[in-house]
């Protein structure tokens, strides 16, 4: 059963992935053991083998005409031979939702590809590191930068029928709201001709709001150096 703040969940998409591939374990294609919630947020995997093993969260974001999934793992679950596994996916957190707006006389269409994410805050090279390649090598090598890259945490916008931008389940915490857009060429090669938006977040861990809303985020040209 999925469930998000102590209520059912429903079409919510779900993969088993089996075992732990970096040790070992067999990487399932996306097709094979992905399930999707019901009305009252159960979902089911039959025949499934053995082992200790992964389910995920598939959250599906649509940009103009691409399609794409990010996998957001939930829980680790160990299955015996013939046996019935039951568990419970409880999400917890905050809804957070915004809206974007483009630049004045701007014509979105299906060329611009848009990521949004909510992400925790991460560190940032200085611009003499950020220039130098063995420099910066170095820096997201240091036991620091591993460190945050292993606490970081992050939450993929999807786009609403009525063209805001929606997150759930995100837990108490400091984060940054980002929002890209890039322009695609006829070949699918991004160009130089982007666009961003950002603001900070503070969720408080006695939130009791179910929506978060940021409000309107204008995007700006992004300057090139």
């Amino acid at each position: 059963m999925y469930t998000s703040n102590g209520r059912a969940a429903p079409d919510r998409y779900v993969k088993l992935q089996l075992g732990f591939p970096d040790a070992g374990g067999v990487m399932t294609d996306f097709e094979s053991f992905r399930a999707q919630t019901d009305a009252q947020g159960l979902f089911t995997f039959p025949k499934v083998p053995p082992g200790r093993h992964k389910l995920e969260r598939l959250l599906r974001r649509v940009s103009g005409d691409t399609t794409s999934w990010t996998h957001q793992p939930r829980m680790e679950v160990e299955v015996t031979p013939g046996e019935t596994k039951t568990v419970t996916i409880a999400d917890t957190g905050s809804t957070v939702r915004a809206t974007l707006r483009w630049p004045e006389g701007f014509v979105r269409d299906g060329s611009w590809r848009v990521g949004a994410m909510v992400s925790t805050p991460f560190p940032q090279p200085a611009p003499e590191v950020l220039s130098n390649p063995d420099a910066l090598a170095k820096w997201r090598s240091s036991p620091e930068i591993q460190a945050a890259m292993a606490a970081s945490r992050h939450y993929q916008f999807g786009e609403n029928a009525d063209g805001s931008w929606r997150v759930e389940d995100v837990p108490a915490g400091e984060y940054v709201v980002n929002f890209s857009a890039v322009k695609t060429g006829q070949t699918g090669i991004p160009s130089k001709d982007s666009l961003v938006a950002g603001v900070p977040l503070k969720i408080p861990a006695d939130s009791t709001t179910a929506t978060i809303d940021v409000g309107e985020l204008v995007l700006r040209r992004l300057e090139q150096r």
